[in-house]
């Protein structure tokens, strides 16, 4: 006799497969990237980076991008901020490397090309939201409990699904970091600490995981003594965070580039004031229901946002305090009203870090995919 579904695991996979369609949006945008806003490119340019990568090696994060292409011949040729070196680590090229490999040995068509890459970037978001349901476990628990997970499975679902829409990939080390959470959940220490490692491979970003990855590590050591040292997912991080160092401080003196000539949030004094104001207030909450690893998640989270640039899809960065404080709540105290209260907080100050240091609204998914589904014209960027 079969097994019965357990029916949460059912309402996961049916919320799943609702957002599924959102796959074909690539093949009916306008836009001549595949895009939803017909403004970015950052697809085409990891795939192509794969390819110059293949010729020259680490050349591609040492000199600008034009100089270490000179010379690669491809179908696709995505040659996209090319005064800068690719500020990006190893793992977004082996994360590419086959949808990469596979355009240009069989796309001829430069819109087929941009399609597929939009086409992955968007499964990587739809994987990351599933990854997000499973952590949330909506529907499950008490009533302060599916609300929290409804608010954060909404919040989340607009923030990963606009970034995979619009081309980037930063929903797969969001992906990783949620499963680091879950495995740190089920004490599985090493797994939580190799994934985060894996996370920070794939996307510097990923250094918003470092409570969690700080807090594995502890329970190696309180597990397994002075043997974790030599742990192979301790060596693992090691190796990342030596890889991640080597490619981003050589980048500090292009930063200006790199923000397109946007100031940065410390370069703004009421913003500034503004968003660690609403911080300390966050990390004040969670200390307050028990959450200490969410209110360092949120201290760190800050501090990455000081210099970063004023991209939206940056503020993934701000999904990880939320993520903790839900995972959280399930092994300390029983969830009450005030949990609500608290939840809603963290949204307001995720989203006003968002206006201030990367611009943008989480809510523009929406409109976004409007103007795609009615042709409706696209505005000017914020």
């Amino acid at each position: 006799m079969p097994r019965a579904t357990h029916p949460l695991v059912t309402a996961r996979r049916v919320a799943f497969l609702a957002a599924v369609p959102l796959l074909a949006l690539p093949w009916i945008s306008p836009s001549s990237t595949a895009d939803l806003s017909s403004r970015y490119t950052d697809h085409l340019r990891h795939a192509y980076a794969v390819q110059v990568f293949l010729a020259k090696g680490f050349e591609l994060n040492r000199v600008p991008f034009a100089e270490a292409a000179a010379g690669v011949t491809s179908r696709h040729p995505g040659l996209y901020w090319p005064q800068v070196p690719y500020a990006y680590p190893p793992g977004a090229l082996l994360l590419f490397l086959p949808v990469s490999l596979a355009s240009e040995a069989w796309v001829d068509a430069p819109l087929t090309h941009a399609r597929l890459l939009v086409t992955f970037t968007t499964a990587l978001a739809l994987l990351a939201w599933f990854a997000l349901l499973k952590l949330l476990r909506v529907g499950e628990g008490s009533a302060p409990e599916q609300v929290i997970s409804a608010l954060f499975a909404v919040f989340g679902f607009l923030a990963l699904l606009r970034a995979g829409l619009e081309g980037f990939y930063d929903s797969a080390w969001v992906a990783l970091g949620i499963a680091a959470i879950l495995a740190l959940e089920r004490e599985a220490f090493a797994a939580a600490l190799a994934l985060c490692a894996a996370a920070a491979a794939v996307h510097l970003r990923a250094a918003a995981l470092a409570p969690v990855a700080v807090m594995a590590f502890v329970g190696l050591l309180r597990t397994r003594g002075r043997r974790a040292w030599l742990h192979p997912a301790v060596l693992l991080a090691a190796l990342v965070a030596a890889l991640d160092v080597w490619v981003f401080f050589p980048l500090a003196r292009l930063a200006p580039e790199l923000r397109g000539g946007l100031p940065a949030l410390a370069s703004k004094p009421a913003a500034l004031v503004a968003c660690a104001a609403l911080s300390v207030g966050a990390a004040a909450l969670c200390v307050w229901r028990r959450r200490p690893l969410a209110a360092a998640s949120v201290a760190v989270v800050l501090l990455l946002a000081l210099g970063d640039s004023r991209a939206w899809w940056h503020a993934s960065l701000a999904l990880i305090p939320l993520f903790l404080f839900a995972s959280a709540r399930r092994a300390t105290q029983p969830v009450r009203r005030a949990d609500v209260w608290v939840a809603l907080g963290l949204l307001v100050w995720a989203v006003q870090l968002q206006r201030f240091a990367w611009g943008g609204r989480v809510w523009d998914l929406p409109q976004a995919v409007g103007r795609v589904l009615t042709g409706g014209s696209i505005p000017p960027v914020q």
